[in-house]
């Protein structure tokens, strides 16, 4: 009985070293190892994942997963490829050169050499070498393990270690216990799936005991070690150190590095794990039109991993994304720009038609009055106005004759001025200039007007408001021996007339004058709108007036105005009377113009 016992005691490591290496499961657990961004494709995501093989992951819209643990409908997207990877299965080796030979030593060096690129080419994150010494190298790419590379130095360094020991009669004695304890509490060791290569003899003092941590190594631990040379001490101690180990790592493999029958078992322990299979997916079709991305990565089986990017971080990781959602934005603010400016110009035009067509009569009235000037040079004033009123009714029928038209200031007016509402030019910004004013004027009303509108804008200095007389007609400005009609003089305009003056194309000053009564413009400065500095203009050269009741507004030129008369392009006789337009443009002499338009 007794005897069954002590054989169940040592078939027990072996069999829960077998039952760890047919039961991979909990080594291979299912989930996902890494998200990752594609650098340079907008929508690809690099999916890391462990023991999911025939299992795709899923991508859903973030934030996250909600209360009721329930992922949102997830992405439809595409696999761009899958393939295994050795990327989370790195190879930790240590070559102790304690106890060692030349021919040995030089051996285990070239082996180590060749896993270690074997790895880093196979896409491995690192491989890490240490020796006897505490000196190591983590290699993470090709260049690590080439002619000039870190790890490839520090094996051509390492030499035979020297026993220091009294008259080197006793063992030489490994630090292998000590450098495994340190090494193994590193986190980086214990996380991923690595796989552990020890060369070594373990020679170990009777003083050392195999460390618990071992414990903690998640990935197989191959000792490659050898007997020859060695003193019986040594290989006793081995026996017990390896026994301690098993007992907190039941899995311990060890070899016979110098058994040629091994050689074969000792090339293929030197290969990664092949109890866990981890592969990279990249998955195509994660919409990202800017800002914040949130994604949920779902796989069946396993706890779904909630992930964010700021769109700084997004320039950080796949500058790319960024980058293309916002040419993306920028093609749909000029698509969409473009349609508004179709339309707008669409509509202007057929604003444009239909201003055209409602005011086609008022063109042909004014062309008509045009013409009926030319026409006129040589009639007599009755003949002229039944002629401007045939042809285009803007003017009354003849009713008496009074006192003659006064073109000078009108008695018993008063004229309000307003800020214009927008420029009546578009000739550039220039320098004020503030006419002289009369010592007796009436108070009219201004306002300011916006840096753009005063630009265009003009000024008309008013002048004093003429006393009416008891016993007569006014004595002041310039009259002319005409009809006098039912001219509507004594209405106020239906609309008022806006004015602004320019001299040599630049405006006088940065206000406009309103006028809804009748008002006078030349050099005279009892004129309610002043010509300064222009002598070519006459001191009474026109009159503007509403008449009709107010529902129009006539322009008259002083019959002894033999200087320019200019109305929108067309030269007006002395002496004329003529309907205004809406807008026009009245130059006087040879250096101002005078803009007005009907205010609305």
């Amino acid at each position: 009985m007794f005897a069954s016992v002590r054989q169940l005691l040592v078939l027990f490591p072996t069999v829960a070293c077998a039952l760890a290496i047919a039961l991979p499961a909990s080594a291979a657990e299912r989930r996902i190892l890494s998200v990752e961004l594609d650098e340079e494709v907008r929508g690809q995501v690099r999916v890391g994942v462990r023991a999911a093989q025939g299992v795709t992951p899923t991508i859903h819209p973030g934030p996250g997963v909600e209360e009721t643990e329930t992922l949102l409908p997830a992405y439809d997207l595409e696999i761009a490829d899958r393939k295994n990877t050795a990327y989370w299965k790195p190879f930790v080796i240590m070559v102790d050169a304690t106890s060692n030979t030349e021919e040995r030593l030089g051996k285990i060096k070239s082996q180590v050499a060749e896993v270690a690129r074997r790895e880093l080419e196979a896409g491995s994150r690192w491989v890490w070498i240490n020796n006897q010494s505490d000196s190591s190298v983590k290699a993470s790419n090709v260049k690590h393990v080439g002619p000039d590379g870190q790890a490839t130095k520090m094996l051509a360094r390492l030499e035979l270690a020297t026993n220091t020991s009294t008259g080197g009669g006793n063992p030489h004695y490994t630090p292998l216990t000590p450098w495994l304890e340190q090494l193994l509490k590193q986190g980086t060791v214990t996380r991923g799936a690595p796989t552990a290569l020890i060369f070594s003899s373990l020679c170990v003092p009777s003083t050392d005991s195999a460390p618990d941590v071992l414990a903690k190594f998640p990935g197989p631990m191959r000792f490659f070690t050898w007997s020859a040379g060695l003193s019986s001490k040594c290989t006793a101690e081995r026996e017990r150190w390896l026994n301690e180990a098993r007992v907190h790592k039941p899995d311990i493999e060890v070899f016979e590095y110098d058994d040629a029958a091994q050689a074969e078992a000792i090339l293929a322990a030197m290969q990664p794990r092949s109890d866990v299979q981890d592969e990279f997916m990249n998955l195509q079709g994660v919409p990202y039109p800017g800002g914040v991305l949130n994604i949920v990565i779902g796989l069946e089986g396993v706890e779904p991993l909630k992930r964010s990017w700021t769109k700084e971080e997004l320039e950080k990781v796949a500058y790319d994304w960024p980058k293309q959602a916002a040419m993306d934005k920028s093609e749909q603010v000029i698509k969409w720009s473009l349609l508004g400016f179709i339309i707008t110009v669409l509509l202007l035009i057929l604003g444009a038609v239909f201003k055209a067509r409602t005011q086609g009569m008022e063109v042909a009235r004014w062309e008509a009055v045009g013409e009926a000037e030319d026409l006129s040079t040589s009639t007599d004033p009755d003949a002229w106005n039944a002629t401007i009123f045939q042809l285009t009714g803007a003017m009354p029928a003849l009713t008496e004759f009074k006192e003659a038209a006064q073109l000078g200031p009108v008695k018993d007016e008063t004229t309000a001025s307003a800020p214009a509402p927008e420029m009546l030019s578009d000739e550039p910004d220039t320098a004020e200039q503030e006419p002289i004013r009369p010592e007796v004027e009436e108070e009219e009303e201004e306002e300011e007007v916006d840096e753009e509108a005063a630009a265009a804008s003009t000024s008309a200095t008013p002048s004093a408001d003429v006393e009416a007389a008891k016993d007569g007609p006014a004595s002041t400005g310039m009259t002319v021996a005409i009809p006098a009609l039912d001219d509507g003089t004594g209405y106020d305009a239906d609309s008022p007339f806006e004015i602004g003056v320019l001299q040599f194309g630049k405006p006088v000053a940065r206000k406009t004058k309103r006028f809804s009564k009748v008002f006078s413009i030349g050099r005279a400065t009892d004129n309610r709108v002043v010509i300064q500095k222009d002598d070519t203009v006459h001191r009474y050269h026109v009159v503007i007036r509403p008449a009709v009741e107010g529902k129009e507004w006539w322009l008259e030129v002083s019959p002894t105005a033999s200087n320019r008369t200019n109305l929108n392009g067309k030269d007006l006789r002395s002496g004329g009377r003529y309907r205004l337009p809406e807008k026009f443009r009245l130059q006087l002499g040879e250096a101002t113009e005078v803009r007005g338009r009907l205010a609305t």
